[in-house]
């Protein structure tokens, strides 16, 4: 299994090797440009969201943010998690889908939200299978960076509810907060 490291301004070298090895199609599901260093400087600012890397051999395979939301909606948090191809189907997924419900929960939030593009049947598979329910699909609701239009769905999870779970397994303990 990967390791799971907080984001810090010295990853960023890793994090735009990442970012840029990445399929275009793979790109789509970045809503910032993790291979644009103004980008990443941003990232290494102090702000409220939460960002970890997966490094397995010394490389970035993936990452998840937790966005808290403002407003009305300051108890949503938005999951952004994406892993590399080569890593994919050996469970760092739902490492990192956990680890944001870990820290989503320890911050006080009471829901998490994840938009995927709607043809992501590996991606809304594993957050299902990590306690997410398809909340709704937005038809022609996203561009991908190729100019198609795209259906977006959107998942969503009762945080608190699966902390429990999380503690029996052991999430969150190592997280230096």
């Amino acid at each position: 299994m990967a390791e799971l490291r907080r984001y810090s301004p010295t990853g960023s070298e890793g994090m735009m090797r990442f970012a840029t090895s990445l399929s275009k199609e793979d790109r789509n599901f970045l809503k910032e440009d993790a291979s644009d260093p103004a980008v990443l400087d941003q990232w290494a600012r102090p702000n409220d969201v939460d960002r970890f890397v997966a490094i397995q051999d010394g490389a970035v395979v993936g990452y998840v943010g937790v966005h808290p939301l403002g407003g009305w909606s300051s108890h949503v948090s938005e999951v952004r998690v994406l892993v590399a191809p080569e890593a994919r189907g050996a469970g760092l997924g739902q490492q990192l889908v956990q680890t944001a419900v870990a820290v989503a929960v320890a911050k006080g939030m009471e829901k998490l939200v994840v938009d995927v593009v709607a043809d992501q049947e590996g991606t809304i598979g594993m957050l299902q299978a990590n306690g997410f329910v398809p909340e709704a699909l937005l038809a022609d609701h996203i561009r991908d960076r190729q100019g198609q239009l795209r259906d977006l769905m959107v998942l969503s999870c009762r945080a608190r509810e699966l902390a429990g779970d999380l503690e029996l397994l052991g999430v969150g303990e190592s997280l230096d907060e």
